[in-house]
């Protein structure tokens, strides 16, 4: 812990973008828990298990 001696002015002079940045983060996350999921969006690949399935056309003639 000795070494992180050194950055701790850093953290002090750049303090306010700091927590600017971890409020903007933890923001960020708190949105991303609160949008709704679409199975239609997802971003895993399709096994063919998906639930829309496109309407079968009838036969012409």
């Amino acid at each position: 812990m000795k070494h992180l001696k050194a950055v701790n002015k850093y953290f002090w002079k750049y303090r306010w973008r700091f927590l600017l940045g971890l409020i903007f983060v933890i923001l960020s996350n708190y949105f991303r828990i609160l949008t709704p999921r679409s199975p239609a969006m997802s971003s895993t690949p399709s096994n063919g298990n998906c639930r829309y399935r496109p309407a079968k056309r009838p036969p012409t003639g």
